[in-house]
């Protein structure tokens, strides 16, 4: 039995896909395109939020926004509002997009964009590599729609697509990789080169997991000088933005704090599939076949006639086997920085396709490329369904805030109730856009324990909202705190927090419990409810 793949590359080569894989191919990232277009108001946890910080940016001089008396552009945007930051080249293409849309319609086309681009750039770096193994993609199609997505990490899926990009012109070949030297021409260099800084640009901490991805890759090629000049030309771009950055720092962002969070064992189980769902808990059948899938040929398959591991081979198993690694290694929350582990995990999912070799009962072509597509289809008519409710939620959230006056301060406040991405943290996020509110939890700001401080946009000017963490999260005190235990110690809380909510002008809540509601119009003015969403006047 033999682990991963062996043997030279094969006929395969020529033809790595028949015409009717493609068709299916080009069919599963259409459905992937045209997901974010099934529902009215799209949800993720963090896109509505994504779109509200491009309009801020676009509407920052405006002398009838309120923005500039609460929030300063940080160092690095410019005045037309472009951020050149790390972590934030989503920004950009939203507010371009946004001379034509508007910013959630824009941040829709965003999403359809990154959908289309992330599975062809990673078939891309398959057939410059490996593309007798270009078949094995249909193992992600059905994943590519997950928790990222799901989270509204476009900026993550972003620097993804830009990775697998470098990776694939750098060091990868036409018809794929032979050897095991590192030979790419200048030309190649130089497009690697401002390929990964856009990696960067899209999120720093994903590029430096290329930059590792690519250093076990061509580990080989190390030992010569020219391989670490290659290695240079190809990173140091990007390098010099994330360092360039971090040194600037920012005066009004709060420092990143300390906090280390790690995953137990169980949780580290739970994330080789739970990492890959994004909304229902019914995607966890369509997703864990697919994963489940991928892990056996991973670990079962084998060739009838075993020869000699190619060099090249032996790199991408190196590289597969180190994005694991951090994710045993790594911890959950690192410096403030949420989701570190799982996503050195999601994206050595995505780079597992060049590593398997398919047991002799997986290897019918028609049979993994059409089980792809279906299960790509499957996961399609849930989240299809998904979205539909939950953009009805959404929409009422829309529908109380249209009551706010323009350029009010507004305290958003959102329950949770499943470990499950989040759609409705921020879909208050859509009044920024429609009613130019101000809250105190835009993410484009800094603002602590989100990490990554000395990347945002924007920044709370000192003293103007509570963006010194006096405004504590509502699961804090609504889910584990006195407003899940009883009537009274729900009302001891509301007491406790009044002072705080009185700082705005409107108190919004989303998905509350039912005692904090029932506190709530005892000691505010409830203007508006539509279904789950409750408009409260600080006046009483």
């Amino acid at each position: 039995m033999e682990f991963f793949s062996t043997g030279p590359p094969d006929s395969g080569r020529r033809k790595p896909l028949a015409p009717f894989e493609w068709m299916l191919l080009l069919a599963g990232v259409a459905l992937l395109a045209a997901l974010p277009w099934t529902a009215e108001y799209w949800p993720s946890t963090d896109g509505p939020n994504h779109a509200a910080n491009a309009h801020i940016l676009s509407r920052y001089h405006d002398a009838d926004t309120p923005y500039a008396r609460y929030l300063s552009l940080e160092p690095g945007t410019t005045r037309s509002g472009y951020p050149l930051q790390p972590s934030n080249l989503q920004y950009v293409l939203l507010l371009l997009l946004g001379n034509f849309v508007s910013p959630p319609v824009a941040f829709k086309m965003l999403v359809s964009f990154t959908m289309i681009a992330l599975p062809l750039s990673l078939a891309l770096l398959l057939l410059r590599t490996v593309p007798e193994r270009l078949r094995n993609v249909f193992f992600l199609l059905p994943l590519f729609s997950g928790w990222a997505l799901g989270m509204g990490f476009t900026r993550y899926l972003l620097a993804c697509i830009f990775g697998f990009l470098t990776v694939a012109i750098v060091s990868g070949a036409r018809g794929g990789r032979d050897t095991g030297l590192w030979e790419p021409t200048w030309g190649r260099l130089l497009t690697a080169g401002a390929l990964f800084y856009l990696s960067a640009w899209s999120h720093p901490f994903i590029a430096v997991l290329f930059g590792m991805t690519l250093m076990a890759l061509e580990a080989g090629a190390l030992r010569r000088g020219k391989g670490w000049r290659n290695l240079l030309v190809t990173t140091a771009p990007g390098a010099f933005l994330v360092v360039f950055f971090v040194l600037l720092g920012t005066p009004h962002a709060p420092p990143g704090g300390s906090r280390m969070e790690w995953l137990g064992p169980g949780d580290i189980l739970y994330g080789f599939v739970g990492m890959h769902v994004g909304f229902s808990a019914m995607e966890y059948l369509p997703r864990g076949i697919a994963v489940l899938a991928m892990y056996f040929a991973a670990l079962y398959g084998r060739r009838s006639r075993p020869r000699k591991t190619p060099p090249y081979e032996t790199s991408l198993l190196r590289a597969v086997v180190l994005l694991h690694l951090l994710y045993l290694l790594l911890p959950d929350v690192m410096n403030d920085w949420h989701y570190c582990s799982a996503r050195p995990l999601v994206m050595g999912a995505y780079m597992l396709p060049a590593v398997l070799v398919l047991p002799e009962g997986m290897k019918k072509r028609m049979g993994i490329a059409l089980a792809g597509f279906l299960l790509t289809l499957s996961v399609f008519v849930i989240q299809y369904r998904e979205a539909a409710r939950l953009s009805g939620g959404i929409a009422e959230v829309v529908k109380v805030g249209g009551f706010i006056p323009r350029g009010s301060k507004v305290l958003p406040l959102c329950g949770y109730d499943t470990h499950l991405p989040n759609t409705f943290l921020h879909a208050w996020a859509y009044l920024v856009v429609s009613r130019d509110i101000v809250t105190p939890r835009h993410s484009a700001a800094g603002k602590p324990n989100t990490g990554g401080s000395r990347f945002r946009a924007i920044a709370y000017r000192p003293g103007v909202l509570d963006e010194n963490g006096t405004m504590p999260w509502v699961d804090e005190y609504e889910l584990r705190g006195g407003c899940a235990a009883s009537l009274q110690r729900c009302g001891e809380t509301v007491d406790r927090l009044l002072p705080v909510f009185r700082k705005y002008d409107r108190l919004l809540m989303v998905r509350p419990s039912r005692l904090l509601v029932s506190v709530a119009r005892s000691k505010l003015t409830l203007e508006r409810q539509e279904g789950d969403a409750f408009l409260f006047s600080m006046a009483r």
